[in-house]
This record gives C-alpha cells, sequence and structure tokens, in this order.
C-alpha cells in the first residue's frame, strides 16, 4: 500500500449561495441543479416470446 505524507489540503468550495458546484451530470448553482448531460433513454426492440423464437415465427 502506498502512502503520502506530503498531500496538499483539500480545497473547499465557498459557502456562497451564488457559488457553482459542479457534478457528473451537470452543475448546482442557487440550490437548483442544471444538467448539461441529456438523459440515456433505452428503447430495446420488443422481442417476440420465447414460444415464437422455438417454432421460429
Amino acid at each position: 500500500m502506498m502512502r503520502s505524507r506530503n498531500w496538499t489540503a483539500i480545497e473547499r468550495l465557498p459557502d456562497d449561495p451564488n457559488a457553482v458546484k459542479m457534478t457528473s451530470t451537470g452543475y448546482v448553482r442557487n440550490g437548483r441543479h442544471v444538467r448539461t448531460v441529456p438523459r440515456r433513454v433505452e428503447t430495446r426492440p420488443e422481442r417476440k416470446s420465447f414460444l415464437d423464437r422455438v417454432l421460429g415465427r
């Protein structure tokens, strides 16, 4: 296991209400989340029933 004793201090964001905080899907400003990454919509093709696949229909 690697240990480092000279890590720098974590820079904290100011608690100012106008501060912008980045997230993995966008950013938060004034308590409101603004999405910059589109939602992933999965559309699966309709599957045949098991019996239809077995009978080759």
